[in-house]
């Protein structure tokens, strides 16, 4: 078998991040999401099949960086009839399982009750085939081992490093030096051995407009603030919401500005409870949960899901808050693991945009990946 690495979705875009791994005879997937919009919404599963495996249930693992839908709103997809092994951290396990069953949007698809029913039995069937391993502690075969390391980005997401006989590959899913996220930026042991690295590149061909969208929308909502209004910021990212309100109560607290708290709608509840219950705190005295709307004080912030639903005074776009790493973090990230070869995913070029002109790497290997495309490794 040849070794190589083929991308099902998420390669020169953001969304249905899905990627198969052929190494040493053994079959990985790396993660399985949805996009958001659009009329294709699942990677290219059929892929898999047509291609490279006589059926899905010949993977060998299945990994999970994250639980983000972009990278686990597919799982239902891979109801093959048969078990699977599929392996994530501990919270991602939980906060998977909570994003499929009150988040997901795919139900809507179909035009039957029988048709949803037989998709929530396959969404079930997938769920009980998680195995949540902690960061740092390997699970091992006979014949390969894979490792978990803290990612950033959100509770429980994680780097894979993948040993088999002769090979070392290291997959960043989304990841982000940023220390004052809720479970702080990434943590990688200096010095591992990686031939290939697998990196999520979303600030790879933008130097200067990853901090952009943390000063424009603290500005306008300083503006708002001054002016005595109350403000809602619409997120379509219920995770992203949560940490945006924890960026914006450190902000606010060099500005001049009041305000009475920042309150998280009902929207925001579940997925606020779960990280509590993993031992990342969300609610302080800023950030408070919204139970009614007269608990709302004068001057507040508040962020909810989405543009449907009540709105409080002026309204903001709170998507332009990031959570992935920026190019420089990118540009450190591969000289420090000095990979033979980087395969760049979950990136946008523009136009004829080159990543090297983004990335300061000097001569080493990086490729930035496509949808559809195979590529082989020695």
């Amino acid at each position: 078998m040849d070794n190589l690495f083929c991308v099902l979705g998420g390669g020169d875009h953001i969304g249905a991040s899905c990627y198969y791994l052929q190494v040493d005879g053994h079959s990985f997937l790396l993660d399985c999401g949805i996009r958001s919009t659009g009329p294709t919404r699942l990677p290219q599963l059929s892929q898999l099949t047509s291609e490279f495996l006589d059926g899905i249930w010949q993977l060998d693992q299945v990994i999970l960086s994250h639980a983000h839908m972009d990278h686990i709103g597919a799982l239902p997809y891979l109801d093959a009839g048969r078990d699977l092994s599929i392996l994530c951290n501990p919270v991602t396990q939980a906060l998977t399982e909570l994003q499929l069953r009150d988040f997901d949007s795919l139900p809507q698809r179909f035009s039957s009750n029988r048709q949803r029913q037989a998709y929530e039995s396959r969404k079930e069937r997938v769920l009980s085939m998680i195995h949540p391993i902690g960061f740092g502690k390997a699970y091992e075969t006979d014949e390969y081992k894979i490792t978990l390391f803290p990612a950033g980005h959100m509770p429980g997401a994680a780097m894979t490093y993948i040993e088999t006989a002769g090979h070392r590959i290291l997959y960043t899913g989304d990841f982000s030096g940023q220390k004052e996220l809720l479970c702080g930026g990434y943590y990688w042991p200096q010095g591992l051995p990686v031939d290939v690295l697998i990196m999520e590149g979303t600030h790879a061909y933008a130097r200067d407009a990853w901090q952009q969208g943390y000063w424009n929308i603290e500005r306008c909502l300083v503006h708002q603030l001054q002016l005595g209004r109350t403000v809602t910021l619409e997120t379509t990212n219920v995770t992203k919401g949560i940490e945006l309100a924890r960026y914006l109560s450190a902000a606010l607290m060099k500005s001049p500005c009041w305000f009475s708290g920042i309150y998280l709608d009902a929207s925001m509840a579940p997925i606020a409870e779960a990280f509590e219950n993993a031992g990342y705190q969300v609610y302080t005295s800023d950030i408070r949960p919204l139970l009614k709307p007269d608990d709302i004080g004068e001057q507040a912030i508040v962020i909810k899901k989405g543009h449907q639903g009540r709105s409080y005074g002026a309204s903001i776009n709170g998507d332009a808050f990031t959570l992935h790493a920026d190019c420089q973090t990118l540009t450190h990230f591969i000289n420090d693991v000095q990979a033979e070869t980087t395969i760049l995913v979950h990136a946008e070029p523009s136009g004829m945009a080159n990543v090297s002109k983004g990335l300061d790497i000097g001569d080493k290997a990086c490729i930035q990946a496509v949808d559809g495309e195979t590529y082989l490794f020695a």
